[in-house]
């Protein structure tokens, strides 16, 4: 039995009315030249099958304890009932990019069965020129983006009709503890509680001490003005959110972004956050509600290094601005360069310790009633937006890689939204392209495959 981290356990515990999706998305489109003929839903449930266990996630329950006087457990559970979570999605042919995007936002906009393994995947026939599309759902508690391309490694082949390396040995379901026992864990765990919070105390006054130095060493320096929380201008998109969902998604050319990249010697990951901003400021000048002060972009950074995926979320935020308020897009470029090596510094002077030890501390129950009144009473309108945009850039497959037999074309990612950040935008390469995801809530941005068009001619 394995216990949740906090960061882990917060992305059940914020589940509400609202904001009950924390899960992650991902729509792969698959060419299924190579594959074999038949039941090609049968032939994902047995392809699954003969690999699901490189993918210990998808074999694990969740324990839930009694009162939420604690964080769940994962026990892990091989007998997995496929038949439930591989499912067929019928849906009118020829399957366009936009029915496919409003199958996907239905999808999107539902919670994850918690009596089962956290995840679900849906086969859609028929997309564009006879392609395959699955549909995966996955819960943000078992992996974050980094260590999910890791394990879709594992779970992909490099080959169509490439062997399943062999199981360890017959599965072997674990036992579920009691709530006696739960509850005895859990008191042993609030004993604990004052401890996490003195480590926490002690964390965050010597993380007070760095960033109090490096904000008199940049202010000596006289460096741009930084990034720091709750400074973003007020969007239509940054209030209260309800629980529906819209999703789009498009692919750039990784050549194109890399290129640029090298022209202007910056990183991949400021093209992205650029390309992002030019699209942003071209929607929000259309709809006439673009800020005088720069939007503000938060950035998963993966701190996972050499420690391997033993805890699924392994990741800090980092924000930095975007300079919309620049017209010219290469100015906007280098000064989003600029603010990005500042949030680094920053971040790294605060450590990623910071915010993990504080996690450790609440009960769930009562973080879990805190983001409840939270969205309840709208407080996110409250004040002024911690950011105004989630982006992730995560690296994905640089070869051909096979599933079921069926060529990979495509991957496209999608995030979850909270109250007060109502809009995701991840992208992941795979192979020379750079396939883009967008979420948001139609009720704050209704059309949001304006926004994924203007990708294109921002990059």
């Amino acid at each position: 039995m394995q216990r949740l981290s906090g960061l882990d356990a917060v992305f059940l515990a914020a589940e509400g009315p609202a904001n009950y999706v924390t899960h992650g998305m991902a729509v792969m489109v698959l060419d299924p030249t190579t594959m074999p003929a038949g039941d090609r839903v049968l032939a994902v449930r047995d392809y699954v099958r003969e690999r699901i266990h490189l993918v210990p996630p998808l074999q694990r329950r969740l324990v839930q304890v009694p009162l939420g006087l604690d964080v769940p457990r994962w026990i892990d559970d091989p007998r997995v009932d496929l038949d439930y979570h591989i499912q067929t999605a019928r849906l009118p042919a020829p399957v366009t990019a936009v029915a496919l995007g409003s199958f996907v936002s239905g999808l999107a906009g539902h919670k994850l069965d918690r009596r089962y393994p956290l995840w679900q995947m849906y086969v859609v026939e028929g997309f564009e020129g006879d392609r395959l599309c699955i549909v995966a759902k996955l819960h943000h508690s078992l992996m974050d983006g980094i260590a999910g391309m890791q394990f879709m490694a594992s779970l992909f082949a490099l080959e169509p009709d490439a062997p399943a390396p062999p199981a360890p040995g017959p599965p072997v379901p674990e036992r579920r503890p009691g709530d006696l026992a739960n509850l005895a864990s859990a008191l042993a765990s609030m004993i604990r509680r004052p401890l996490f919070g003195a480590r926490a105390v002690e964390q965050t006054l010597g993380a007070g001490t760095r960033v109090a130095r490096h904000l008199v060493d940049h202010r000596r320096r006289r460096g741009p003005p930084l990034t720091l929380p709750f400074t973003a201008p007020h969007l239509p998109f940054d209030t209260a959110i309800s629980p529906r969902r819209e999703t789009a998604f498009t692919s750039l050319s990784l050549e194109k972004i890399k290129g640029i990249a090298h022209a202007f010697d910056v990183t991949v990951n400021d093209v992205v956050l650029a390309v992002v901003a030019g699209a942003l400021r071209r929607l929000l000048v259309s709809l006439g509600k673009l800020p005088q002060k720069p939007l503000v972009a938060a950035v998963p950074v993966s701190v996972r290094g050499d420690q391997g995926v033993e805890q699924a979320n392994m990741v800090s935020v980092m924000l930095t601005g975007l300079a919309t308020d620049l017209e010219d897009p290469s100015h906007r470029l280098l000064a989003i360069h600029q603010g990005a090596l500042d949030a680094k510094q920053l971040q790294s002077a605060m450590g990623s310790e910071v915010l993990t030890k504080w996690l450790e501390v609440p009960v769930p129950a009562l973080f879990s009633l805190a983001t409840s009144l939270y969205a309840r009473l709208h407080l996110s309108s409250a004040h002024p937006p911690l950011c105004n945009v989630l982006v992730s850039d995560v690296p994905g497959p640089p070869v051909p890689l096979y599933f079921a037999g069926a060529r990979l074309d495509s991957i496209f990612p999608l995030g979850p939204i909270f109250d007060g950040v109502g809009l995701n935008i991840t992208a992941v390469s795979c192979l020379d392209m750079l396939d883009v995801g967008l979420v948001a809530c139609p009720d704050q941005l209704p059309d949001l495959w304006e926004l994924a068009s203007g990708l294109g001619p921002a990059l």
